[in-house]
């Protein structure tokens, strides 16, 4: 790299800039710059570019992040006037400088994060003016739920890692067969579609008995049957009652034993745990698909009304992710049972004309 020149403007010339003793600054030298609200910045790193030396600093009071030439920089004793950015001779601790990298490094995230979301919303935004319509009054979305839930302290919570619109809807009410229209429509949700359920195939016990002190109930589960029950050390769930049944007609029938004299029967069971959960009440999660609770890890369809507009993170889920094609949103047609399928939007509107 050649001599850089810097212009003495009080001498009306210019003059070579010494970066010799420039180039070499230790992790951790703090720079004042004189001017602008005269701030200070501490080296955290020094590389080497075709061009020089950068170093890379960090702003002591607002944590933002900078770049700085080492021929930018000056020494006291150049006497340099007018704004310009000077070497101390002070060193930060390496403790300080690496807890303000980790704060300086949130911030910076979360100052992207942020950036990142708003520029979202807008594309969502007008996402939303091309398949959303004025009349829609709800949309019905899915959202992946993480379980955050303590049950040493008693604590129920889950966050939303994901929210997918899958539909709009121009009434409000909750109408489980309109959801599942709805979840059909993308293959995280599609086990909660039109004819699918949550379905275990059990072994029961068939005879009170007791033995031992112990006593068991007729329907209780079997604890002697759990390989049949099993396939490779788990039990299946399966999406439909027939295919339940399939599996127990390839079973067989489970065996009997005897106890203290008495023969002891069991018979199989298809087990269902609901998907569809109806929890309109305080502290209830309203109406939603889901195969599990509703803090469980998984999946979740439901019905989001519309009241004053749709909230950011709506704009912003959309902008991530548009299941809609290219064709513009229309109100889907009434049909005698209400419930229509709009393959144009590969979505479900509903336009009831019977109570649900």
């Amino acid at each position: 790299m050649g001599t850089l020149y810097r212009m003495n403007f009080g001498a009306g010339k210019l003059e070579p800039i010494e970066t010799a003793s420039k180039g070499n600054l230790k992790r951790g030298t703090i720079l004042q710059m004189h001017g602008y609200n005269y701030p200070k910045y501490v080296i955290t790193e020094r590389r080497e570019t075709k061009h020089g030396i950068i170093y890379q600093a960090i702003n002591l009071e607002t944590l933002q992040q900078s770049g700085h030439e080492d021929y930018a920089l000056s020494w006291p004793s150049e006497g340099i006037k007018g704004i310009h950015t000077e070497i101390t001779d002070r060193v930060m601790p390496e403790s300080e400088i690496k807890d303000l990298e980790a704060r300086s490094n949130a911030q910076t995230q979360a100052e992207q994060a942020e950036a990142e979301h708003k520029k979202l919303v807008e594309q969502g935004r007008e996402l939303f003016k091309k398949y959303i319509p004025e009349n829609a009054e709800a949309l019905i979305v899915a959202e992946r739920h993480v379980n955050e839930s303590d049950l040493m302290t008693d604590y129920f919570s889950h966050s939303t890692a994901e929210t997918i619109i899958l539909a709009w809807s121009p009434h409000t009410k909750d109408i489980f067969s309109e959801m599942r229209k709805a979840a059909a429509l993308i293959p995280e949700t599609a086990h909660l579609g039109p004819g699918k359920g949550h379905f275990e195939a059990r072994v029961k016990i068939g005879t009170n008995w007791g033995s031992n002190g112990g006593y068991y109930h007729k329907g209780e589960f079997s604890h002697w049957h759990h390989e049949l029950e099993e396939i490779d050390g788990e039990k299946p769930i399966f999406a439909t009652r027939e295919e339940a049944q399939a599996f127990i007609d390839k079973q067989g029938a489970p065996d009997g034993m005897t106890s203290d004299g008495q023969q002891i029967n069991f018979y199989w069971d298809i087990v269902e745990d609901a998907l569809e959960h109806r929890e309109k009440y305080s502290m209830g999660a309203g109406y939603y698909l889901k195969d599990g609770h509703s803090n469980s890890d998984g999946w979740s369809v439901q019905k989001i009304k519309k009241y004053s507009g749709w909230h950011d993170g709506l704009l912003a889920s959309l902008a991530r992710r548009c299941i809609f094609t290219d064709k513009p949103a229309k109100p889907a047609p009434t049909t005698e049972c209400g419930i229509t399928k709009n393959t144009a939007l590969k979505s479900v509107s509903v336009q009831s004309r019977i109570k649900p």
